[in-house]
């Protein structure tokens, strides 16, 4: 990965190697974190272990509700959150916290990229969290909306998780234009809603 600049500087975790497996499927990026671990056995001294999502003991509501919106590709909201924490962490949630610092740097890049098609960029702001800023992008003009209508036809999925997790972690306000629209679109937009 060195000299590739898609990936933020690696997690300072200099205590536990680490590797880490790219499998994003652009846009939505999906890195595989791996800790190599000594076993203490002479036959097989180091094991694999994955950095995953699943809460680590009873640390608090902060830390469960940064789980809950990595867990739904909400990396920049989730790292928010979990700076408001001041909890001691052990290190497999120092782990968990680096993994998801290292998914938040590289969706908040690529929601700061100037992209001239309006459905990839609105794309990239709601990757990112970012529902308030891609909804004035949206309704800006006529030719957002229908890029932005098309963007939703094809698969919303993405977008309705993340929605859904900002709705119940932060109950966000800003999410909510987003479910509505996603809803209609669902079930075929009005005649004169097609461009808003």
């Amino acid at each position: 990965m060195a000299g590739n600049d898609r990936y933020p500087p690696k997690p300072d975790l200099a205590d536990r190697p680490e590797i880490v497996i790219d499998q994003s499927l652009a846009p939505e990026p999906f890195l595989e974190m791996l800790r190599v671990i000594p076993t203490g056995d002479i036959a097989n001294p180091y094991e694999l272990r994955t950095i995953e999502l699943a809460e680590q003991g009873k640390i608090g509501k902060t830390y469960s509700n940064a789980l809950i919106l990595a867990r739904s590709g909400l990396w920049s909201p989730a790292l928010k959150i979990w700076q408001k924490a001041d909890e001691k962490l052990s290190i497999p949630v120092r782990e968990q916290h680096a993994y998801i610092r290292y998914h938040a740097q590289l969706t908040a890049k690529q929601a700061a990229q100037e992209i001239a098609d309006t459905g990839e960029r609105v794309r990239n702001l709601l990757i990112d969290g970012q529902f308030a800023p891609a909804l004035e992008l949206a309704i800006r003009n006529e030719d957002n909306a229908r890029s932005v209508i098309n963007l939703l036809q094809k698969n919303d999925k993405p977008f309705w998780n993340r929605m859904n997790a900002s709705l119940q972690v932060n109950n966000d306000a800003k999410a909510y234009p987003w479910g509505a629209l996603m809803v209609m679109v669902r079930h075929g937009l009005p005649k004169r809603a097609n461009g808003w």
